[in-house]
């Protein structure tokens, strides 16, 4: 990553000598990347922070059983995964050694399709993990900070139901677009209008899997009651 001097860190927010941070984690990609890939100056302190989570993000994805089925996301599990697996670096990986378990897989329809594996992640690292990639976003797009002590919810859906809901969206609300990067990343986002930091967006991965980032401002309830996703697996 090339050197910086200066600049604005998206994530802290303070002026220090930074490197160039790729918001939507390169590990998710293969070669070559996209040309229009997301990036942010970030200081030294938040890119590593950040790039700890990137990885869980990519072994996160790659194994669920969704967005596993994709090409790119079968040849990332089946490389960098495995690798990081055998050097019991990955997080997911061992997770799913302690505590996965075959489980009922069910169509959108109810149909029993078989059983697959999976384990319950941390929610709290889901939701901080994904918390840090919307502010980069929301860096990259208005060049100011989010707050770090807003409310955050992360939750996931089923790619027919999350189809659904970018169509409410974008009928309903009139959402601002992210750059698609392949078939990796796309999204979109709405701002509220009585605060700029409170936030919805809506971020799709490998074109299976649909999650949600809702930020909102604790002083303004604006919280729903749905649970946070933690169930990622294959």
């Amino acid at each position: 990553m090339s050197r910086q001097t200066n600049k604005k860190c998206a994530y802290c927010g303070e002026m220090r000598k930074s490197t160039i941070d790729h918001v939507i984690p390169r590990c998710l990609f293969i070669k070559p990347y996209p040309q229009n890939m997301i990036t942010v100056p970030a200081c030294d302190e938040c890119n590593g922070k950040k790039s700890r989570n990137d990885d869980f993000i990519r072994d996160m994805l790659t194994t669920d059983v969704y967005g596993g089925t994709h090409p790119l996301a079968k040849q990332i599990s089946m490389t960098k995964v495995a690798r990081s697996a055998v050097r019991r670096s990955s997080d997911v990986a061992k997770t799913m050694f302690k505590q996965g378990r075959k489980t009922p897989f069910y169509s959108h329809g109810g149909i029993l399709l078989g059983q697959v594996y999976s384990a319950p992640l941390n929610v709290k690292r889901i939701n901080q993990a994904f918390f840090t990639v919307v502010r980069g976003l929301y860096y990259f797009k208005f060049k100011q900070c989010l707050p770090d002590n807003y409310d955050v919810k992360v939750l996931r859906y089923h790619p027919q139901d999350f189809r659904q809901v970018v169509k409410q969206f974008q009928e309903q609300l009139s959402p601002n677009p992210l750059p698609l990067l392949g078939e990796v990343f796309s999204g979109t986002f709405v701002i509220a209008e009585e605060d700029p930091f409170t936030s919805v967006w809506l971020l799709c991965f490998y074109n299976r899997i649909g999650i949600s980032i809702t930020v909102s401002n604790p002083e303004l309830n604006l919280r729903g009651n749905e649970n946070p996703s933690s169930e990622f697996g294959r």
